[in-house]
């Protein structure tokens, strides 16, 4: 069974989870020089994606996070689910 967890890293967030055996770093979270919230994230391919202004709650950006990382994946099932449903026609 997957899981994930924040941790803290200095002044980063950063969010791992475990989808079988080993813990993958999946996005990192910080603020950016005008103190906005922002992610990177190997998942999405992505460096420096805006989140929130920097007057949001901690808690609330990392569901915001989490969400993203959550659509990706759902888009990347749906994806593969219609070629194989193409491929099986």
């Amino acid at each position: 069974m997957g899981s994930k967890k924040w941790e803290q890293s200095g002044d980063r967030y950063v969010l791992y989870f475990r989808p079988f055996y080993d813990d993958e770093k999946v996005a990192e979270l910080f603020k950016d020089e005008d103190g906005d919230w922002c992610y990177s994230s190997p998942v999405t391919d992505s460096t420096e994606e805006f989140v929130s202004d920097g007057n949001r709650c901690l808690h609330d950006v990392k569901i915001e996070v989490e969400d993203a990382i959550y659509k990706h994946y759902e888009d990347e099932r749906n994806y593969y689910q219609d070629i194989l449903d193409r491929f099986s026609e």
